[in-house]
């Protein structure tokens, strides 16, 4: 963090992407299906590309249109499902990063403070703690697509009004949105 920047002046910021239909439909009635089952927040199915804080004169959408200038939308392929002690990879699709990292390294260079965010080509299914074997056993009933994952948006999202985290899903806010494109 920039300690020249006041921090009434910086907020949180996320940068996902996010994938196509109807990849998108696919995955949002799995998300919402084990939200519903498992008393879970609902959001966007979505892969975090870079969590971080923007200066107030800092515009989330001119960070993503000079991030996304001449990226392809692209195909991830599945590695696995996985699951972690943190709530927000609770139970997770491990994707190949490889085709992402052009995009994540272009997104932290359009930011002036890109932070110290750890890339992890995942995608969520699941956003709550749930004991190990209850888990393993989510895991084992899943029904994922066979193929790679197409992806053809990056979208900007804040926390709600008022918050300085992410903790509260629901009051998640879309702020830019940029597309995919070869031009």
């Amino acid at each position: 963090m920039n300690t020249n920047t006041p921090l009434s002046k910086i907020s949180p910021i996320s940068f996902w992407l996010v994938p196509a239909n109807p990849c998108q439909r696919m995955l949002a009635t799995l998300i919402n299906q084990l939200a519903g089952t498992y008393g879970a927040p609902r959001f966007m199915p979505h892969v975090t590309l870079l969590a971080t804080e923007l200066a107030q004169d800092e515009s989330p959408l001119q960070v993503l249109e000079s991030a996304t200038k001449g990226i392809r939308p692209l195909e991830l392929e599945l590695l696995g499902v996985d699951h972690d002690a943190d709530r927000f990879k609770s139970v997770f699709i491990q994707l190949n990063s490889e085709p992402i990292m052009p995009l994540n390294s272009a997104l932290r260079a359009s930011c002036r403070h890109p932070g110290d965010y750890q890339f992890d080509a995942h995608l969520s299914l699941l956003y709550r703690e749930l004991p190990l074997i209850e888990k393993l056993s989510l895991i084992s009933d899943l029904q994922l697509p066979q193929g790679p994952l197409y992806f053809d948006s990056v979208v900007a999202v804040r926390p709600g009004y008022d918050q300085s985290s992410f903790d509260d899903v629901e009051q998640w806010r879309f702020v830019a949105h940029a597309r995919l494109t070869a031009i």
